[in-house]
This record gives C-alpha cells, structure tokens and sequence, in this order.
C-alpha cells in the first residue's frame, strides 16, 4: 500500500488505514503526539478524544488549547465567562455538571452566539449539560447541545 500524506486542519480520528471526514478521504497512516497533557495530531491541532477538566472560579475563563472537551462542575454559580486560546475553525464541547447541591447558573462568553439566543443550564444536582460549538475566528456559534444528562 503506498502511503499518502495529508494535513487535516481540526481533527484527527482513528490511527491506521482509511479516514473520512467533511468531504475528504486519506488513506495512510495518521500520527498523534502529547504536548503539555494534551494530545495533538501531527500538524499540532488538538485531536479528539481529549478531555481537559477545568477548575471552578466565579469568573471563569476555559482554555480552548488544553482540548476540544471541557468539563466544569459548577460548585456555585458562573458571573462571568470567556474563552482563551481558540483556534479558528476549533470545535469546542463544554461539559457543564451541576454539583450535589444543584442550580447553579453560567453566564455565557459575550462572543458566543447560541441558538435561540439562550441556553438555561439544567437545575438538577449531579446532572450535566453540554454545550459544542465551533469558532470563526472572533465569534463562537452554538452547533448543538444535549440537556439534563
């Protein structure tokens, strides 16, 4: 089999053999690396499969290049939040848990843009929401969400 080379600008799924995404197919062999706990494809964009889990704070700020998924367990409620790092094209997944306690409540990045212009978190304790959108260069639009996990 004569190997190919190619570059994938956002993801990297599977290792050996045929891989399909957007529209594009490569065959050949894709390699992955781990720089600073994260893990990174060859041309140095995050790959998927990483979950970086981020400590609580009143204002908060998620660090886009520690990985595409982002787990918080609110511990009270969010006043405040941003988004560092990005890289444009990223697609990014928070994973928002309520603590034992429960109704805890996030006030969004002012450059995200959700759908239906809102997204209020579940109340329930120990229950999550995740949120996965991707970013444009200076905006983050909402691409879907799932509810009361």
């Amino acid at each position: 089999m004569r190997k190919n080379t190619c570059a994938l600008t956002r993801f990297v799924i599977g290792t050996t053999g045929v891989l399909a995404m957007a529209g594009w197919l490569a065959y050949g062999q894709v390699t992955t690396s781990t720089v600073s706990g994260t893990t990174r494809g060859s041309s140095g964009t995050i790959v998927a499969g990483t979950m970086a889990v981020a400590g609580f704070a009143h204002a908060m700020t998620f660090n886009a290049s520690a990985g595409n998924s982002i787990k918080l367990t609110l511990r009270d409620d969010v006043t405040s939040s941003s988004i560092a790092n990005p890289t444009p094209g990223q697609f990014l997944t928070l994973l928002l848990c309520q603590d034992a306690a429960g109704s805890r409540s996030m006030a969004w990045p002012t450059n995200l843009r959700l759908s239906g212009g809102n997204f209020t978190l579940t109340r329930y304790p120990n229950r999550c929401d995740a949120l996965t959108m991707v970013y444009d260069g200076s905006i983050w639009y909402e691409i879907a969400r799932a509810t009361n996990q």
